[in-house]
């Protein structure tokens, strides 16, 4: 995962915790994928069970990988509102995708332009 928050002499320190946090995302969330696939008929489950092993397997992309981790949240949010509670590996999945999604952002997402001028 490429770590585009800071310089090229910071990148690799970056790189290995947000690798090891999406490893752990990817071992809880890819089996539930595959839980749904296996065991449902519904081709609407089936369905969002590819969609579970997709976005698990898109963290490892760093193009979109910010997005997969925004996906990821979502469907974990939901997920905890239909099980009335949140687990602890589901909380800590949910923090690891936000961090995932926080330090992988696109450039174009980080650009800060101050305001030089304001005209009325």
């Amino acid at each position: 995962m490429e770590s585009r928050f800071l310089g090229k002499q910071l990148a690799l320190p970056f790189q290995i915790p947000l690798w090891l946090l999406a490893f752990y995302v990817t071992w809880y969330f890819i089996p539930q994928g595959i839980e749904l696939v296996t065991t449902n008929s519904s081709s609407v489950m089936v369905l969002l069970g590819v969609v579970h092993i997709t976005l698990g397997l898109l963290l490892f992309f760093p193009q979109v990988s910010c997005f997969s981790a925004m996906a990821i949240v979502t469907f974990l949010l939901i997920q905890a509102g239909d099980q009335h509670g949140l687990g602890i590996t589901t909380a800590l999945s949910i923090l690891f995708c936000a961090v995932i999604g926080y330090f992988s952002r696109p450039p174009l997402l980080k650009k800060y332009r101050p305001i030089t001028k304001i005209s009325i």
